[in-house]
């Protein structure tokens, strides 16, 4: 019995981390574009003005502060996920002890 409790534990946490994953999959489309390589390869808005680059930068600031947010939410997850695990983990191995007692 205590082996399917711990296939079950494994089986929930595999699907909350391919659930993170296809999240951070679907967000990799509000992501910036990589970084310019040359000169030539600047966005013709940069060209345009101060005032434009001021924004653009403020966007990409903008998509950091998100990023940071989610990262952090994914470390909350990952903390509440490790606690749940060490958690399970020792009921189980209290239940293993009682039933070598008996």
């Amino acid at each position: 019995m205590p082996d399917a409790i711990q296939i079950f534990v494994g089986g929930c946490t595999m699907m909350l981390i391919s659930g993170m994953i296809s999240r951070a999959r679907g967000a990799r489309e509000h992501l910036p574009a990589p970084a310019p390589a040359s000169i030539a390869d600047v966005p013709a808005s940069f060209l345009q003005g101060l005032r434009k680059a001021n924004d653009i930068l403020r966007e990409l600031r903008d998509l950091t502060r998100c990023q940071t947010e989610d990262t952090g939410r994914i470390a909350e997850c990952v903390r509440i996920i490790r606690e749940e695990t060490v958690k399970h983990t020792s009921q189980l191995s209290c239940r293993q002890e009682r039933e070598v007692c008996r």
